[in-house]
């Protein structure tokens, strides 16, 4: 993705000021030069006013490539650069979250902390590229600002909880629920909570203390996304018999809950010929669960 993002401003043509030297800046500054990229907007501060398209300005290359220097001159220049949005309503500070430029981002927040605020017309708010790619200190700067930033959505109604666990940012999930635990509650648009993203991607650490955070609620675990699935059905599909055992201690009767299809959990393990799993959920032997279901076959 970040590559094909890269692609795309190298194409872009540059609208303003149309002329060599705006050509020759960028050219630096997207290959990495920024020495030279700098002594080039030093000599003709105009440059810093040109765009690319999508309403990218020179300060939101230069966050995206990493380029702190540039950007303290551009924003010496003028100053409103760091409000300027592109025709994705991103700031550069949101640009140097998105392509991992932690340095960057953290200096514009420093400059101006109204930034860590997405635009309501943002599908995908920054703070969630921080959780998905484990910046705990970025996060940690976020929520000095604002605690509440860490609970904002994007178009799918994924909170930054729900980043982190789906990709395995197991530092960055952590932080969250240390600071907002009811975080394990929310779900997303498909009604799915973070545990139910945890069992899917195995990860049996993130659903341990997303279980332990929310062990005093036992309608959590029944919760079921828009097939009908709760945890358990997602923890029966991968067969991660120590996730089970886990979901059954705190709470057994969701083994009988159906999903849309009319499966129950250990009805979609053996539909997998997983009787290991089955036999777990049904609190049987797994050799009278094998046998069970060879049975069943021959009928």
């Amino acid at each position: 993705m970040k590559n094909f993002k890269c692609l795309l401003v190298l194409t872009m043509i540059c609208l303003f000021p149309k002329n060599g030297i705006c050509i020759e800046f960028y050219e630096t500054l997207l290959t990495g030069q920024a020495e030279k990229a700098l002594q080039l907007l030093k000599e003709n501060s105009s440059i810093a006013y040109s765009l690319y398209d999508q309403n990218l300005t020179t300060l939101h290359l230069a966050a995206q490539h990493g380029e702190i220097e540039v950007i303290k001159e551009l924003l010496a220049i003028d100053p409103k650069f760091i409000k300027m949005r592109d025709s994705t309503y991103d700031t550069a500070y949101d640009l140097a979250v998105f392509f991992e430029s932690s340095e960057v981002a953290s200096y514009l927040l420093d400059v101006d902390p109204s930034l860590a605020y997405p635009s309501e017309k943002q599908k995908h708010p920054s703070v969630n590229f921080a959780a998905k790619w484990n910046n705990v200190e970025l996060l940690s700067k976020i929520a000095e600002i604002d605690i509440n930033i860490l609970k904002i959505d994007d178009i799918r109604g994924w909170s930054p909880i729900h980043h982190a666990v789906a990709n395995k940012s197991r530092q960055a999930a952590h932080f969250i629920l240390r600071h907002l635990p009811f975080e394990a509650h929310v779900t997303t648009k498909k009604n799915e909570t973070p545990l139910h993203l945890a069992a899917i991607e195995n990860d049996f650490e993130i659903a341990r203390s997303l279980i332990e955070v929310t062990k005093d609620d036992p309608t959590y675990l029944g919760i079921s996304d828009t097939k009908n699935e709760t945890v358990l059905h997602k923890a029966a599909r991968i067969g991660n018999i120590q996730l089970i055992k886990l979901i059954l201690r705190y709470n057994s009767k969701i083994k009988d809950l159906r999903n849309i299809d009319g499966l129950t959990a250990s009805e979609i393990a053996r539909k997998k010929q997983d009787f290991r799993a089955a036999a777990v959920i049904e609190n049987r032997s797994y050799l009278f669960s094998l046998c069970q279901s060879k049975f069943a076959e021959l009928f």
